[in-house]
């Protein structure tokens, strides 16, 4: 029923139909006035169910029900509802000033003892309105506008979107996954069930550890001494030869990035020059440059040639990144014993993954690959999880979480 046949007709809309329209935004109450005492109290009721609720409880002194914008109505609020306006209820009635300052948003004026006022809010959540306590009101302002911006930001970017799976996951967020999780997660805020809903909201921001990626993907540097394989890997990765491969140290010398995918997820491969102390200033800048790369970089694959071993280098390394690490012995075809990767594995900490493989004989490929993005992503990946893909998305729910936590203490 269309908003100018409920004005016409005086009649609100029942319950279902309203349900139907929006059953996603929940009817809310507050008291507006404090809550001590004075001559009168002001109550906001606001949501879907506002004209049905309403209809349960008000006896308009004039007889007419029909909603009229900024007008002022007189009348009963009878607490037993559901239209029983009989003798037998006097006793439990209040008089009441009602204005309707939007069609779903309506301020009940009532005597300002909290008697009164807590009756009202009492009978309205007993037929399906959640009371705010005070605490939550960014959020209930900002929320519709951000989770609809959010779908549309999801159709802004589903162009972008380079593999299948990241099209797949972002299509699901723009045709509203991302904005009806949001929407429950505030109806749980709402309705101060804060202990859920801090936890849905940590839910979001962990997949958000690979949302954000979805278009950029991830950062992986291949670092290591001259010769430890590197440009043979970047070229059995991209298959084709992007990196010359030569035996004579010092040949790369430059940062090399070229984009690849693993598994269906998007990666910046990063060659870089093989570290090591050099008088040759060409070279020093790209040791240099290759150092720099660690920093900015999701994840380092540290090359450990096997004759070499590991080296000072390889040490001070695992030192500062071992938490966005994993050691790639290459080479595994030459191996001249057995127990030369067991040797390598012996000297590092057994929580550091380390994969053995062979660029020239592609050997262990498909591990180091399955290792990567175990390492970029921890956390279980399914279809039809809400993800928040934007930095400012995280941004937002971080905002929330701290909005819910000093909303009540403990959780």
């Amino acid at each position: 029923m269309s908003s100018s046949e409920i004005k016409s007709k005086g009649e609100p809309q029942s319950m279902a139909a309203q349900t139907e329209i929006d059953s996603a935004e929940p009817t809310s109450v507050r008291l507006l006035t404090a809550r001590t005492p004075a001559a009168i109290a002001v109550i906001q009721l606001q949501g879907p169910l506002c004209q049905e609720l309403i209809s349960q409880f008000w006896k308009p002194a004039s007889g007419s029900r029909q909603v009229v914008i900024n007008t002022i109505r007189y009348g009963t609020w009878i607490p037993s509802g559901a239209n029983s306006f009989s003798s037998e209820s006097v006793q439990a009635t209040e008089d009441i000033v009602l204005c309707w300052t939007k069609e779903n948003c309506v301020e009940i004026h009532c005597h300002g003892g909290p008697i009164a006022a807590n009756r009202i809010i009492s009978d309205v959540v007993s037929r399906g309105a959640i009371e705010h306590n005070g605490k939550t009101t960014k959020i209930e302002i900002d929320f519709k506008s951000i989770a609809k911006r959010w779908t549309e930001d999801a159709w802004e970017d589903l162009p972008k979107a380079a593999t299948e799976l990241t099209t797949a996951i972002l299509l699901e967020q723009a045709t509203g996954l991302l904005e009806r999780a949001m929407t429950s997660i505030y109806e749980k805020i709402a309705g101060k069930d804060f202990g859920n809903a801090y936890c849905a909201l940590n839910d979001l921001e962990s997949r958000a550890l690979y949302g954000t990626h979805l278009l950029d993907g991830w950062r992986v540097a291949i670092v290591g001494p001259p010769n430890a394989g590197k440009s043979s890997f970047l070229n059995r990765v991209l298959g084709f030869k992007r990196a010359i491969v030569h035996h004579q140290p010092g040949t790369t010398r430059d940062v090399l990035r070229e984009r690849t995918t693993l598994q269906g997820w998007p990666i910046e491969l990063i060659d870089t020059a093989g570290l090591r102390e050099t008088d040759c200033r060409v070279e020093s800048e790209g040791v240099r440059r290759a150092m720099d790369v660690l920093g900015e970089s999701d994840l380092i694959l540290l090359l450990v040639e096997p004759d070499e071993g590991l080296v000072v280098l390889h040490h001070q390394i695992i030192e500062r990144y071992k938490s966005k690490l994993i050691v790639v012995v290459t080479k595994s075809d030459l191996f001249k014993t057995e127990n030369q990767l067991a040797t390598i594995q012996s000297q590092l900490e057994p929580s550091l993954p380390v994969v053995s493989i062979s660029s020239a004989m592609n050997v262990g490929m498909e591990e180091l690959s399955k290792a990567i993005i175990n390492r970029l992503i921890p956390h279980q990946v399914s279809m039809g999880q809400a993800v928040p893909f934007r930095q400012e998305h995280v941004q937002t729910i971080r905002e929330w979480k701290e909005s819910v936590l000093n909303s009540t203490a403990p959780l």
